[in-house]
């Protein structure tokens, strides 16, 4: 059976099936691609395993309770933070927060931790982000068009994204010339352009974890979103006219997953819907509108 992230076919014994979004992401069973086994061991724990624990998108996991195949409920913890000069560890679980002492090895009471001085910093890497965004494009553009998705774009240069090392690939001259861009959730243009604040929004209003395909006249962009939170968006040309553009597929295609069951629909039926959403946030905060007699 084929595996897309390799682009070679994997036999039985040496495959297994890939959740496109990891459930602790919001994933289904209901959309899962055939692997090959080790990539998906390696990418499970360097990409989808690092994104999970990323400081941010743990609070969204604590919100919509994902877990992953531990099970373990997700708390966000801040684990580089001192009080008063002293290592700690902060904690925010969803009935309170608790301080933990490096030193003690111990929580620390409530009353001993009021008035004091907390601080802490987290690193982002946007390199696993850029990782993870190849990941999910790739996986999820062959689930939703098969080998037509082989034939309209780079599939390669999603590999290499996945797969890069910044450090060794700096002057790798294959990633020069690339012409797949990555805009994720730091980017200036999320804020500074129309459609990044469009594609933001698109992720966000519901929270739940989304793939969407957008269709331009030269280009197909692909934007992600994790339980309500716009992670990025994969720009990429099209080599090949040969996605479907009808039906559901008017405007580009929606991959809602998590929490609920999957849903499938138009980008057009998907932007109807957000504003259908908007238009009863605005009368449930206005009020009914009188009609003038």
């Amino acid at each position: 059976m084929y595996c897309v992230y390799t682009d070679t076919d994997v036999p039985e014994s040496a495959g297994n099936l890939d959740h496109v979004f990891p459930l602790s992401l919001g994933g289904l069973d209901s959309c899962q691609i055939w692997a090959d086994r080790n990539f998906n061991s390696d990418v499970g724990s360097r990409v989808d395993g690092a994104v999970a624990n990323d400081f941010l998108v743990m609070f969204a996991r604590q919100a919509a309770d994902a877990r992953g195949h531990t099970n373990k409920p997700p708390v966000p913890i801040f684990r580089k933070s001192k009080m008063d000069g002293k290592p700690v560890q902060v904690s925010f679980g969803k009935e309170k927060s608790t301080v933990w002492d490096a030193m003690t090895r111990k929580d620390i009471p409530d009353e001993n931790v009021a008035g004091k001085l907390l601080s802490s910093e987290f690193k982002v890497d946007r390199a696993v982000t850029a990782r993870f965004l190849a990941k999910v494009t790739l996986g999820a553009g062959y689930f939703i068009f098969a080998d037509a998705f082989r034939k309209a774009v780079d599939c390669e240069e999603l590999r290499l994204i996945i797969n890069v090392d910044v450090a060794r690939d700096r002057h790798d001259q294959r990633f020069w010339g690339m012409e797949t861009k990555i805009c994720d959730r730091w980017h200036p243009d999320r804020h500074r352009t129309e459609a990044g604040r469009l594609a933001k929004t698109c992720c966000e209003v519901i929270r739940r974890s989304i793939f969407i395909v957008q269709y331009s006249p030269a280009s197909v962009v692909f934007h992600v979103g994790v339980l309500g939170q716009y992670i990025g968006s994969v720009i990429m040309p099209v080599k090949a006219d040969v996605l479907p553009r009808d039906g559901g597929f008017m405007g580009g295609h929606v991959l809602v997953l998590g929490p609920g069951e999957m849903e499938r629909m138009s980008l057009l039926q998907y932007l109807q819907t957000l504003s259908a959403i908007a238009e009863e946030a605005r009368q449930a905060k206005e009020g009914p509108q009188s009609v003038p007699e």
